[in-house]
Formats: structure tokens, sequence, C-alpha cells
């Protein structure tokens, strides 16, 4: 750890970083079971059609997202635009699956290098406490790895949901890394935000002023909730200097309107605009979209020996006149997190392990460690290793790693476990699938199928489905509960009839899914149109 941190010295610990977050993605590839087709997702099945979605609709020409996921009529909107971007640039070839996670790796290779720039850029000339930050940032994780198995043997309910370290998409790197790779990409330009940031707060000048509008408005168009953190982090900051100097300090407001500047059309057009829709409004109140934080304790717990380094090194940072952008960071972030205006104020929690973990290295190395080293035992510890203090880090270091180990053991666990959907799909139902969308209207047709298969059907085709995606699908467990009631048996067919009709469905698909529904045979009205490998779509004629 005396060199600086850089990609000829990290190259080690990059490869350990991405065979942790990518393994169980290749895994699951080369495990397929015969007859089926991989997801291409190991978390978030059912955001994923939505993603290859944007892509079909962005490579037949749209920049704004259509929906299609319920019959109700939706106006287009401003949504996923990195995926709407890729399926325009990228080749028709691999499939949309693949440049998915082509994208992914891009993306954790690019959030990797940032961390390390940051990280240099906080410590400059202090190699040690680059290293240290650099690997609390990419390995680091809670106390969930010894917390959630005390809490399962004691019989606490839900108690994965206490440990985010292990459980929240949107916490530590490993858990974002098999998220969403927006979700990554999010944390990246985050984190290059706050580099161009620091900088502007250190008084480098306007083109880190424009560099940081830029990124601002990145962050904005790939993940809009954490406009909301930047206003918040820029806006304490600009008050507290304000504070600090006794006057307002008209230069650096003004860098800091014109960073925040591109967020606002885009704060203006989420908070305002699309709530014109009466439809987008139900997906906003939608019980299913809420999203809450962790309560404060599980961020204790998710935080783990790093949130203790972290209030270690604090005191010290703040006496010792550092610039305090970190410790607004945090309090800006947690303010935006836990202030109950938003329902899903839990999105909020992207990108707050980055000033965590930063001062959790300052506290190891400026505080904890020079405090341990005048511990009486610490003597008697030399006695052990020839390198007591270097062996303290790394002790204290290996325990922070735990939850990341086992997220990807549980990962891999499912893999191994779990052999049709959702990680699976059956290629009969996916054949069928791709018949149906080639014979389906967009402007007429709508298509009625279980939750599988309805989820997946949009990303084929621009034709509505009765249900899909649990967000995008107005009264979602409403629909649930009609299309299980359609395929029961002792279901009257003039409640069929009626279901049809209410809602003009002119597609009935019936495959393993929908038979696992039926108790008994339940034959639906229309004519067969197709039966191939089980699969049987039924036409609807007005």
């Amino acid at each position: 750890m005396n060199k600086p941190i850089s990609f000829r010295t990290a190259y080690p610990f990059v490869i350990a970083s991405m065979t942790l977050v990518l393994s169980p993605l290749l895994l699951a590839w080369l495990l397929t079971p015969p007859g089926y087709v991989f997801s291409g997702t190991l978390a978030n099945h059912n955001d994923f059609s939505a993603y290859l979605a944007a892509m079909r609709q962005g490579a037949d020409g749209n920049w704004l997202f259509h929906f299609n996921f319920s019959p109700e009529s939706w106006h287009p909107q401003l949504m996923l635009p990195v995926y709407m971007i890729l399926g325009k640039v990228v080749p028709d070839i691999f499939g949309y699956v693949v440049w998915v996670n082509i994208l992914r790796v891009i993306a954790l290779g690019l959030t990797l290098w940032i961390f390390g720039a940051w990280s240099r850029q906080i410590f400059p000339n202090a190699p040690t406490k680059q290293w240290t930050a650099w690997l609390l940032l990419v390995f680091g994780g809670g106390l969930g790895w010894l917390l959630w198995p005390l809490a399962n043997l004691a019989g606490v309910p839900n108690s994965a949901s206490l440990f985010p370290d292990i459980t929240d998409g949107g916490w530590v790197l490993g858990l974002i890394g098999t998220n969403a790779p927006h979700y990554m990409l999010g944390l990246f330009l985050e984190t290059l935000f706050f580099l161009y940031f620091w900088r502007v707060t250190q008084g480098a000048g306007w083109k880190s002023v424009l560099a940081a509008s830029l990124t601002a408005a990145a962050l904005g168009l790939i993940y809009v909730y954490n406009a909301v953190v930047l206003f918040a982090v820029v806006s304490l900051y600009l008050l507290w200097s304000a504070w600090d100097e006794k006057r307002i300090p008209w230069r650096k407001w003004m860098e800091g309107a014109l960073i925040l500047i591109p967020l606002v059309p885009l704060l203006f057009y989420y908070g305002y605009w699309v709530n014109r829709d009466p439809v987008w409004v139900q997906y906003v109140v939608s019980a299913r979209n809420i999203i809450p934080p962790p309560p404060w304790y599980a961020l204790i717990w998710g935080a783990g020996i790093v949130g203790i380094l972290a209030a270690a090194g604090v005191r010290r940072w703040w006496a010792m006149k550092q610039n305090p952008l970190l410790l607004f960071w945090i309090l800006g972030n947690l303010l935006v997190m836990y202030i109950p205006i938003v329902q899903y104020s839990g999105r909020f929690i992207l990108g707050l392990w980055v000033p965590l973990a930063t001062l959790a290295a300052y506290g190891l190395e400026d505080v904890v460690l020079p405090w341990l080293r005048q511990k009486a035992w610490y003597a008697h510890f030399g006695h052990l290793t020839p390198t007591p203090y270097e062996t303290l880090r790394r002790i204290i270091l290996l325990l922070t790693i735990p939850s990341g180990l086992i997220v990807t053991l549980f990962l891999i666990r499912n893999v191994i476990t779990q052999k049709d959907f959702p990680i699976y799909m059956p290629k009969s139902e996916i054949q069928a699938l791709n018949w149906l969308s080639d014979q389906t209207n967009p402007q007429t047709d709508l298509v009625l199928a279980y939750y599988p298969a309805g989820n997946y059907f949009p990303a084929l085709s621009d034709t509505r489905v009765f249900m899909g995606q649990f967000f995008l699908t107005v009264d979602f467990d409403g629909k649930v509960k009609q299309v299980e009631q359609f395929w029961q048996e002792d279901t009257p067919d003039s409640w069929r009839e009626e279901l049809l009709k209410k809602w003009h469905i002119t597609y009935i698909y019936q495959g393993v899914y929908e038979d696992a529904l039926s108790q008994g045979k339940v034959t639906p009205p229309g004519e067969l149109v197709y039966d191939q490998c089980g699969v049987k779509i039924y036409r609807i004629t007005p």
C-alpha cells in the first residue's frame, strides 16, 4: 500500500471484484437447463423486461417510452433513456439480453475506475488511505453476514430487510452490480459529480463547474432519483459556506446554481409534468411503488464496522478543517431519505456508501489504528506478527468483507437450486411469444396472460398485455386475481366472456404457468390459432 492506487497496482482486486459480481451471472448462463433460456438477470427480474422493451423501442426509433404493460392508455414518457439509447446504437446481434449485461460490465469497470480517482483526489500523497478507501468502497459491507443468521435463529420476522448490506440493491457495490446496470451507472456518475464538485469547492475554476453540470445532467437522465440528493448536498454546502464566511459568497453560489440548472427541467418534468397523466398518477401512488428507506437501526447494521470507523473519523475530519463536503454528502443524503415527502425515498440510498466508506478510511488510518497502537496489549500483539500495525489494518478490513461474499454465495445458491422462472424461461414459451408478437396489432390487440408471459411479452412487441411489470400495471394485484380466476375450472364461462368483453381482449395465452393455475381442464373461448410444445394461443374475434 505504499504506491498510489492505479489499475496497474489494483488489477488483482479489480479482477476479484468483477468475479464476485459477475460470476453468478456467468454460472447461471452456463447452467441453463435443457429446454430453457436464461432470463439474463439474477435480480430485479420484474423490471428487466422493461429495460429490454426500452431497447426495442429505441431501436424502433422512439425517444419516449411507450407503456404496454397494462391495458390502460398511458402517455409516452421520458423513461429508461439509457436503454432507449442503447437500443439505437448497438448492432442487432447477440440479442438485447447480452447487450444489457455488456453494459453491466462496462458500468462496473467505470465505477471501479472512478472509485480509484475519487480516493486519489480525497487523499493526495497518502497511498495507504487511498487503498483503504478504495477497498472499503469496493468490498466493504456491514454486519448482515453476522447478525442475519442470529436474527433468523431468534425468529425475527422479515429479518433480511434489517440488513441492507445483504438485501438492498442500492447500498453496497456487490448488490448494485447484480442489480440493473443503470444503478451502477448512476453510482459512477454520482461519484464523478462529487469528484468535480470537490474540485469546484477547492477553487478549481469554470472547467470543473461545467464538468459537474454536465455530469449532473447525465445522472438526472440515467438515475433521476439522485438528482434530489445532488440538490440537497450542494444546497447544504452553499448555506454552510455563507454561514462560515458570514456573508453570501456570490461566486460559490453562482457556481452551484450553474451546476444544478440542468436538473431543474428534469425535476419539473418528473415532479409535475408527468403527473398530468392520470394513469401515471395511479402508478406513482400505487402501494407497490412504496419503497421506504431502511429503518435507522437497519442502516446502522448495514454500515457495521464501516459506520463505526466513519463515526470515528467525523470529529477529527472537522477538527482538522478538512473539506466538509463529505459530511454534507452524508447529511444531505440522509435528509432526503428520511424526510417523509416521497414514498419511494428508499431509492435515494444509492451513493451514500461512497462518503461513508471514504470517512471510514480516514477514521481507520488517522484515529482508530493510532489509538489501538497506544493500548497495552499492542506490544504483546507485536510478538505474534512482525507487522502488527499492518496486520490490524488487514483484520479490520477483512471483517468488512463477508457480507459481499455472502451475497455472491446466495446468488450462486439460487442459480443451483432454481431451475425455472424467474431465472429461466422455457424455450417453448419464448417461441410462442415471439410468434404472437408477429401476429398482433399494437393498435387494436390486447393479450391476456399470467405474470411470467405477461411481463416478458412487452419486450417483444408494442401490443399491450392485461398485466405485466407490477409497477407499470394499474391495479396489478386486482388483475392478478382476475387472471387466476379466469383459469379456475369452476369459474362460469359468462364471467370469462364478461372479462374479455370489458377489456377488449383479443388473444388468450395459455402456457405452462397458466396451466399451473388450472384446477381441472379449462378451455377458453376463441379460435385456437397456436398449439405447439404445450402452449396454446386463442384469438377472440369481436
